[in-house]
C-alpha cells in the first residue's frame, strides 16, 4: 500500500569516517592499544553503516511496520490500536534515531517532519518522515 525508506548522507558519512579513521589507526599505529581502538572503530562504522543507514515505513492494511537500517531494529504498531493521525513538526532538540518525547516515543532519521498516530491506550508515538502528507494519506485510509 505505501513503503517509504530514507537513507540521509549524514549515516553513511559517519559511518565511513568510523571506518576510515579506524583503518588508518590499525594499520599505522605501533602500539597495541591504538590498534584495537581502530578495529573497535572500523566495527563501529559497521554497525552503524548496517542498523542506521535508513529507516524504512510501510503501511498496509493491518499494520505499519517501522525497519531502521538492515531491519534487525523494527516495530509494528497494528492499525487497529491506531484512533487518530497527524502531521507534526518535531523541535530539533529531540534529536535523531529513537527517542522518547514529551509526545511519546519518536522515530526519526532525519528532518523535523512527522506523523504523530494516537493509540488507543491514550499513548502518542510519532514517526520522522520526509513524506508527512503521503504517509497521512496512507494511514487515513481503511
Amino acid at each position: 500500500m505505501y513503503s517509504n525508506t530514507q537513507k540521509p548522507a549524514w549515516v553513511a558519512i559517519l559511518g565511513y569516517i568510523h571506518i576510515a579513521l579506524g583503518v588508518f589507526l590499525a594499520l599505522t599505529s605501533e602500539y597495541k592499544v591504538v590498534m584495537v581502538i581502530g578495529v573497535s572503530l572500523i566495527v563501529l562504522g559497521l554497525l552503524l553503516s548496517a542498523l542506521f543507514n535508513g529507516l524504512t515505513v510501510s503501511v498496509s492494511k493491518k499494520n505499519i511496520v517501522l525497519k531502521f537500517g538492515c531491519g534487525l531494529i523494527n516495530k509494528t504498531i497494528e492499525r487497529e490500536d491506531i484512533t487518530d493521525v497527524k502531521i507534526v513538526r518535531n523541535k530539533a532538540i529531540y534529536g535523531w534515531g529513537i527517542r522518547l518525547t514529551p509526545h511519546g516515543w519518536l522515530w526519526n532519521i532525519h528532518g523535523l517532519d512527522a506523523i504523530e498516530l494516537s493509540l488507543e491506550n491514550g499513548r502518542t508515538f510519532r514517526v520522522g518522515t520526509n513524506e508527512p502528507k503521503a504517509l497521512l494519506e496512507a494511514l487515513s485510509k481503511k
